[in-house]
């Protein structure tokens, strides 16, 4: 009998054993679902117009939408001159040097839209201007209709400026007509 017992005890106490380790188990996989969810996390409209305000005078927010895998907003703007504390690229050579680092570019290409300058960039480094292209397409998905017809006229308006934030993934347009700012984040984020 005490043998029976013994096995018994025994056999319990490797189920507790099993038991919690499951718990655990569950409770460490529940936390890297957490980490993911977070690190996937939508932006906040506070966040990007901080992002935003060293490198311009924004006025008002038109429109802010984000989602897990977009942003997307609209600014109206105080002045549409973009600050030089991000650094302004003449060529498409400059472009690359400064991606190359990290930092958010101004393409200062006079009469050429952004939609030029992206394709431009697309001939000279495939990669770049593809990574530029797909922020800016992918947060259509966070735009009302109306708001997409508005960026698109932006982007292919020879009077535009862009700016991309490679930290973001993010493509900003100047409007200078209209004195707003199209931000646009897409998957890369």
């Amino acid at each position: 009998m005490p043998d029976n017992k013994m096995s018994w005890s025994l056999a319990r106490a490797r189920q507790r054993v099993a038991a919690r380790g499951r718990t655990a188990a569950r409770a460490v996989g529940a936390g890297l679902i957490l980490l993911v969810i977070a690190g996937c996390s939508k932006q906040k409209e506070d966040d990007v117009r901080t992002r935003l305000s060293d490198w311009v005078n924004l006025g008002e927010t038109l429109y802010f939408y984000a989602d897990i895998g977009c942003s997307a907003a609209v600014f109206d703007l105080k002045s549409t001159r973009i600050s030089s504390t991000v650094t302004r690229a003449r060529t498409l050579q400059k472009v690359q040097r400064v991606l190359d680092e990290d930092l958010p570019v101004f393409f200062d290409i006079k009469g050429e839209s952004p939609n030029s300058v992206t394709e431009q960039l697309m001939n000279v480094s495939l990669h770049r201007g593809i990574g530029l292209v797909s922020s800016g397409v992918a947060a259509k998905n966070c735009m009302t209709k109306t708001l997409q017809t508005y960026y698109r006229q932006a982007l292919l308006d020879e009077n535009a400026d862009l700016v991309f934030d490679p930290e973001e993934q993010a493509m900003i347009v100047v409007d200078s007509e209209n004195r707003w700012l199209f931000y646009a984040r897409g998957d890369g984020k």
